[in-house]
């Protein structure tokens, strides 16, 4: 199950990119002219975007629980945490009422491993987020 946020970046993207190519009837050059400036704008939205992760600290992640994450993980990351963490108050540490989805879609940590950290009086642990929000440049691995 793909994220909605995910799809709808996606889709505005193509949007864009049929919007800047108009008829399909154009020469590779042509094509190429018309695509290079729109990724060039995402590598420096992506830039932007990773930037603002290193050095943006969120109200709702000025938490003890964070302290290992924030610098190191990605804002939107962030975000989805912030919104699992919410759910404490009604799942708990149930895993059949957490339905751990978050954990299998995005590689996040689910509301009851959270709330186990809490137990423990331990932070969210760097290494139970997938490498994909790790990684804030676009240098090779």
């Amino acid at each position: 199950m793909k994220h909605v946020a995910t799809i709808y970046r996606a889709e505005t993207a193509h949007g864009k990119l049929k919007k800047q190519l108009g008829n399909s009837m154009c020469t590779f050059g042509t094509s190429w002219d018309k695509i290079h400036p729109l990724i060039e704008l995402q590598h420096t939205e992506i830039k932007a975007s990773f930037e603002k992760s290193l050095s943006f600290v969120q109200h709702d992640c000025r938490k003890e629980d964070f302290k290992e994450l924030i610098g190191f993980v990605s804002i939107y990351a962030l975000d989805n945490i912030i919104v699992e963490l919410k759910r404490l108050d009604y799942v708990g540490v149930d895993p059949i009422s957490c339905g751990c989805m978050i954990k299998h879609t995005h590689g996040l940590p689910c509301v009851h491993e959270m709330q186990e950290f809490k137990w423990t009086h331990r932070p969210i642990p760097l290494d139970c987020i997938h490498p994909r929000w790790r990684k804030l440049d676009l240098l090779e691995p």
